[in-house]
């Protein structure tokens, strides 16, 4: 029987990395002229700010604001766009209270910034149900590195191999495992077409791993 549960939050608890997508192409058109497809995106997926912007300044040098203020930029323009479309995904709710009831502690481990995280789960009203909420802003090093998911672990006094990770995206399976921990892959939408060839479990949906949640057959296999 596992001892904590991580989530991460894009793609698992609500699907909104189209809103990230929307909130750095608006900032980028609006505040450089700088046209940012879904193509170009592409590569951002399940990746920290770190990553996305370093990688943005080094393709565009007329971008020149610092790392802190391109933050804080984009996340404004999150907040706009996500505040009207704010909706969890199915089942999210119900699970959370079921793992609760089961008195399991439950982790979010997300590469959002801290601000944009915190902001989602309030309005999304799930704040409550977690333990901790570890974000890119607390670690050296994001997904696919183990530190999220190690710091998790950590604030929540659980060993990594007794921890499993729900998580989308191909970067998020390799922070997981590289962990230590056990690793349902649950594609969502744009990460539908990544390798997650190294998570434990592949599921279709969070409903089948609800579904599954208390079943023989689930817990024999992470039993291991």
């Amino acid at each position: 029987m596992f001892k904590a549960l991580i989530s991460d939050l894009d793609g698992i608890i609500v699907n909104s990395e189209h809103e990230h997508f929307l909130s750095v192409q608006k900032m980028l058109k609006t505040d450089f002229n700088i046209d940012h497809t879904e193509e170009d995106n592409r590569e951002f997926l399940g990746t920290a700010d770190v990553y996305i912007f370093t990688t943005l300044r080094k393709k565009y040098p007329k971008i020149r604001s610092n790392f802190r203020e391109l933050v804080h930029r984009r996340s404004q323009f999150f907040i706009e766009i996500f505040k009207e479309r704010a909706q969890p995904l199915p089942c999210v709710k119900s699970l959370f209270e079921t793992v609760h009831k089961e008195k399991i502690p439950l982790a979010v481990g997300t590469s959002a910034a801290r601000e944009i995280a915190e902001f989602s789960l309030k309005t999304l009203n799930l704040l409550h149900y977690f333990k901790t909420v570890v974000t890119a802003d607390d670690v050296k090093h994001g997904k696919p590195a183990p530190d999220i998911y190690l710091k998790a672990a950590k604030n929540l006094n659980v060993k990594p191999k007794d921890c499993v990770v729900l998580e989308d995206s191909e970067h998020g399976v390799e922070a997981a495992k590289a962990a230590g921990m056990k690793c349902i892959a649950i594609p969502c939408g744009p990460t539908i077409g990544q390798n997650h060839e190294k998570a434990d479990l592949v599921v279709k949906s969070l409903h089948a791993f609800a579904a599954d949640f208390q079943s023989f057959a689930f817990q024999s296999a992470f039993a291991r």
